[in-house]
């Protein structure tokens, strides 16, 4: 298994305890309370599709641990030690990787626990301390979020068996969709949707999801312009990122019935910990940790904003954007594209570049994390829909590139005569993570046009759907 060293170091700079991610203290692999922490977790974490446990941190603090630190940690989490314990006591063997992260000097290893479950797996063994079952024979155990957005590992409850069986059946349900893409190659739209109308009513036509997507784009903006000015009033800052860089945004509408809590801390926990932080630096990105108070998100016209600039300070991201969650089921993002933030590491200047596969992988990213955040607040699956609407700012003469990983598209000059895109898609919620490939590719296909008529191959968009999904970017 690949071991990406980016996210690697992004969760040892950047702990958060998730529905995926687990942060543990030291603990030593070769006592039986260690052993049956790893199995505990790493089961669960495989239970819940997949994910990291991160070692070394205080889980409530998100601080490292300075007690009971290896001598070596390398050989301490070894991979042939920790493979050896999942082999011991997973009901299926999956394979495990070890990556290993530096903090001021120190090394702390992290557990991946890769993706694809698609039976239930369960302890093979009983592993006991001092009398008692630390690991329970043919116990399931899976990563939970209480009312109060905590999470924790435990043995799954009745409640929870509905969510474990649908993550194991949407992976089984990513085969049959590969089946079925390998079948119908070279069908055209029209004729797969005559083929679809075949065998289903047609559903009647909805505007109203997009329409409120799109004025959440304005309303947002909006909002951070508002955040902008008071950030100036607060001390010395600067907005020349407006002007001088492009962006991109997204607003999510939930369209049914929301079960709307307040804009509390509990509900700002809640959404934290349902975030599948698929990147380092994930959408919706949790930043109450972060050293600098100006980037805490804050409680805002009923609900949680965060306007969050890096730029010029000695940090390893250089990142612009601002967030709002509103628990009435509407979710903004915008940031500064990233094709335009490489200047200081990469030499690459502003305005001139604009990577097609960044973008498909934040267009996917919203999309699923957007999904997460639905399910986490308890909307229903048959009867909710989401709607997806994105923008797209200062394109005009902008060429296609694939310098984030050059090796990935083959492509001429495509220069974009345009200075801005917009699009929006309805995905319901009852739709599988891997099955986004068609939603991603229709949410980009306009944008993506203005550069004189350029596409991306769909087996390219799929590819980059699962890397994502997997945690391989």
């Amino acid at each position: 298994m690949d071991v990406n060293q980016d996210r690697i170091q992004a969760l040892v700079d950047n702990p958060a305890e998730t529905l995926n991610i687990e942060l543990k203290n030291w603990i030593d692999p070769a006592t039986a309370e260690g052993q049956s922490k790893i199995v505990r977790a790493a089961l669960a974490l495989r239970n819940r599709d997949g994910g990291e446990l991160v070692i070394g941190f205080d889980d409530k603090t998100r601080l490292p641990d300075t007690n009971n630190v290896p001598e070596d940690v390398r050989k301490t989490f070894h991979p042939d030690v920790i493979q050896g314990l999942i082999s011991k006591y997973a009901s299926e063997i999956f394979e495990v990787a070890i990556g290993y992260g530096e903090r001021k000097n120190q090394l702390y290893p992290v557990i991946i626990v890769p993706p694809g479950v698609k039976t239930v797996v369960a302890a093979k063994a009983d592993l006991r301390i001092s009398g008692k079952s630390a690991v329970k024979l043919g116990a399931v155990y899976f990563r939970s979020l209480h009312a109060n957005g905590t999470v924790s590992t435990s043995e799954a409850r009745p409640g929870e068996w509905q969510e474990i069986m649908e993550i194991c059946l949407n992976n089984r349900e990513a085969d049959f969709a590969g089946f079925f893409r390998r079948q119908l190659a070279g069908t055209t739209p029209d004729e797969l949707k005559e083929l679809v109308s075949s065998f289903f009513e047609p559903r009647p036509s909805k505007d109203a999801p997009c329409e409120l997507a799109q004025r959440l784009l304005d309303e947002g903006y909006q909002r951070l312009l508002l955040n902008i000015e008071d950030r100036k009033k607060e001390g010395e800052f600067s907005d020349e990122f407006l002007v001088r860089y492009g962006s991109w945004s997204s607003g999510v509408v939930i369209c049914g019935d929301v079960p709307s809590p307040v804009a509390d801390q509990s509900f700002l926990h809640l959404i934290a910990a349902s975030n599948p932080r698929y990147t380092g630096w994930p959408a919706w990105l949790d930043s109450r940790h972060f050293t600098e108070t100006s980037d805490h998100p804050r409680n805002q016209q009923g609900g949680w904003e965060t306007l969050i600039v890096t730029l010029g300070r000695n940090v390893l991201v250089d990142d612009v954007e601002f967030t709002r969650i509103d628990p009435r089921g509407k979710f903004y993002l915008w940031r500064v594209l990233q094709d335009d933030l490489g200047e200081r590491v990469r030499g690459l200047p502003p305005l001139e570049l604009f990577d097609p596969s960044l973008t498909v992988v934040r267009v996917v990213e919203v999309m699923a994390v957007g999904l997460a955040f639905a399910r986490a607040m308890g909307c229903h699956l048959e009867t909710t829909t989401l709607a997806f609407a994105f923008r797209w700012t200062r394109l005009r003469g902008r060429t296609i590139s694939s310098w984030a990983e050059p090796a990935r598209i083959n492509i001429g000059s495509f220069v974009a005569n345009d200075d801005e895109a917009m699009s929006c898609v309805e995905v319901p919620l009852e739709t599988s993570p891997s099955a986004l490939t068609p939603f991603v590719i229709e949410a980009t296909r306009e944008l993506l046009a203005k550069f004189n008529g350029f596409a991306m191959v769909p087996n390219v968009v799929e590819q980059l759907v699962e890397r994502l999904l997997a945690r391989r970017l």
